[in-house]
């Protein structure tokens, strides 16, 4: 990755926080509707966040869009997943960064971050709603349980929390946990891994 990649996230979530897909907790029964709205049917790789834990730069609320696209072009770049099949989601649940809290020009949910089993509730029906995106749909067509969920910038606690509860069940890895610890192993062969068999 190039050195810039650590100096300017931030100028990287100013410019790119629109191109994606923003998901608010007022949004709870309705987000397999939601994703049936996004133009294309076949994604391959979804990047989800929620934006509290940034690495180096804290709670950026929904502007962490940009660094999501930054993920999902690595799948593109890297491996060659047609861009048209991954998918940037921002799960705006507030943030707790008192500078946007305070913005009146911050148009995204614009509360404190929630937690416990309002969180938990949406982030279930998060993995369901991707895994199982379609089923209302006549075609019955969908992302299907081989669409790869990547975690992304989730606070410590929520990241292990959602690694125990969805490794078993879904195809997912968290970035935030498995990514930084195993980066120096992990990394070449992460050349060889094929999307498409996922």
């Amino acid at each position: 990755m190039p050195v810039s990649w650590i100096q300017s996230p931030r100028k990287l979530a100013e410019n790119i926080w629109l191109c994606g897909l923003f998901i608010t907790n007022h949004d709870k029964g309705h987000i397999a509707t939601m994703l049936n709205s996004w133009p294309e049917d076949d994604i391959k790789a979804v990047v989800v966040t929620d934006g509290e834990h940034t690495l180096g730069l804290g709670d950026l609320g929904c502007y962490v869009m940009g660094i999501q696209v930054g993920k999902l072009v690595l799948y593109t770049v890297c491996r060659r997943v047609n861009s048209q099949q991954c998918l940037p989601v921002m799960l705006d649940v507030g943030t707790n960064n008192q500078e946007l809290l305070g913005d009146t020009l911050y148009i995204i949910l614009q509360q404190e971050s929630m937690h416990g089993e309002d969180y938990d509730q949406l982030l279930e029906e998060f993995m369901q709603a991707v895994t199982h995106k379609g089923a209302t749909q006549a075609t019955g067509m969908g992302y299907g349980m081989h669409c790869l969920v990547q975690f992304e910038d989730f606070t410590n606690v929520n990241a292990f929390c959602l690694l125990n509860k969805y490794q078993d069940k879904y195809c997912m890895f968290s970035d935030d946990i498995q990514v930084k610890v195993h980066t120096v192993s992990v990394s070449p062969l992460a050349l060889f891994l094929d999307v498409e068999a996922l």
